[in-house]
């Protein structure tokens, strides 16, 4: 047993330490920029990774489970303005609005110029997007639940 969790500190120290540096330097992490200490880990690694980073990096980043708390209202046919007026804020200052207008588009599959390596920059968005996502629905009522079955993204929603 002892084997085993100093096997997962070496794993978690070696993504742990170039994530440091980079936070050191200043450079936000949102999506990672192409740092190359993170190639070699897999697509499940770096999705954990990414929802690590995204929540630790900024003092003024909430955490997704805090935000669903803040969300009283839940949206139903007659509530529209009330629901849009306590969201929309929230997702200003979290920076997640970009993932609702469109303005941030999904990163491709794989790495540029590379049909083999997986883009960590995809990942870490579909992370956040899908975190996002259940924070939309955990904002709506059965009524307005049942207008968004079968949509995948936040943007959708």
């Amino acid at each position: 047993m002892l084997g085993i969790i100093q096997e997962r500190r070496k794993k978690r120290n070696r993504i742990l330490l170039p994530i440091q540096d980079m936070i050191s330097s200043g450079l936000r992490l949102r999506f990672f920029n192409g740092h190359c200490g993170c190639q070699g880990y897999s697509p499940l690694e770096l999705a954990s990774l990414a929802s690590m980073v995204v929540e630790n990096t900024s003092p003024t980043l909430l955490p997704f489970n805090t935000m669903i708390h803040m969300v009283t209202i839940k949206l139903s046919s007659s509530n529209y303005l009330l629901w849009k007026s306590q969201l929309l804020p929230l997702l200003e200052i979290q920076e997640l609005l970009d993932h609702v207008d469109g303005t941030l588009a999904p990163p491709p599959w794989f790495a540029p110029g590379d049909s083999q390596t997986p883009n960590i920059k995809h990942f870490a968005w579909k992370n956040i997007n899908q975190r996002f996502f259940s924070l939309l629905l955990s904002s709506l009522t059965k009524e307005a639940m049942v207008e968004v079955v079968g949509l995948s993204t936040s943007r959708e929603v």
